[in-house]
């Protein structure tokens, strides 16, 4: 459950950054987005405390 809250608030700070940042490379935004949160989605069905401990560190 801490994972998914941990993972959802990055989606969040993802969201935010992109409105912020919309008028400025949203098309690099957008791809930097997309690859870490696949490597987000990726990593934890594999090992979850190193993905966990990423996203501390992060």
């Amino acid at each position: 459950a801490p994972f998914i809250l941990l993972l959802l608030g990055g989606l969040g700070l993802f969201y935010q950054l992109k409105k912020r940042r919309s008028q400025v490379g949203e098309a690099v935004l957008s791809v930097q987005d997309e690859q870490r949160a696949s490597s987000l989605l990726n990593e934890p069905a594999l090992n979850e405390k190193p993905a966990a401990n990423k996203d501390s560190q992060a």
